[in-house]
């Protein structure tokens, strides 16, 4: 039953999604699964025969005693970084970061995610928020900029009434019409445009 739950964990890891590596303390890749040869293009063996510093531009050779060092105080963290395939081209990876001691040997244990499809999520979702606070933008533009035009002759209109009002008050007859001060009905309805422009 031992060997079936070992030969079933072992599997299980192969058959991951994600890719999975374990290296050595001098940064050896000790076995990377079945989705790490496939992403970076390489063959097991192939990999094997490589350092992390072939496939990890960010975590070059000088840099690696130190984060070796962190490894083993915090035991386990999560990075951001990028992978390089065998082609060249590279991709963003989250990685979990694990330290492992076994038969006298320490490990990293390391499962990195690729980040490819998630950042041009993100991307496009920055773009799409861009465009609508541009959108947003033009449009408070638009209508400050067609409230100043209608407010500006509707203040001139207002003016005229004021004088008209003024100047007639007394002489004009239609300003006392039985319906009501026609003028002042004008006036009124002007302010409330400008109440509607304000608004």
């Amino acid at each position: 039953r031992a060997e079936q739950t070992l030969r079933l964990a072992q599997f299980s890891i192969d058959q991951a999604g994600d890719s999975v590596f374990w290296l050595d303390s001098q940064g050896r890749i000790v076995y990377a699964n079945e989705a790490a040869c496939r992403s970076l293009e390489y063959t097991p063996a192939e990999l094997q025969s490589m350092t992390v510093h072939d496939i990890d531009p960010l975590f070059p050779k000088e840099v690696w005693p130190a984060h070796w060092e962190e490894l083993r105080h915090r035991k386990a963290f999560f990075v951001q970084s990028q992978h390089r395939t065998k082609s060249g081209r590279l991709f963003p990876v989250e990685i979990a970061i694990n330290y492992i001691a076994f038969s006298g040997q320490e490990y990293n244990c390391a499962f990195a995610r690729d980040m490819s499809q998630r950042k041009k999520t993100e991307e496009s979702l920055r773009k799409a928020k861009e465009a609508a606070e541009t959108a947003s933008r033009s449009k408070n533009e638009f209508l400050a900029n067609v409230s100043h035009e209608i407010r500006s002759p509707m203040m001139s209109i207002m003016g005229y009434i004021d004088v008209l009002i003024d100047g007639c008050a007394r002489t004009c007859d239609f300003l006392r019409s039985d319906l009501g001060n026609p003028v002042d009905g004008i006036r009124q309805n002007a302010r409330q445009m400008l109440r509607l422009f304000d608004d």
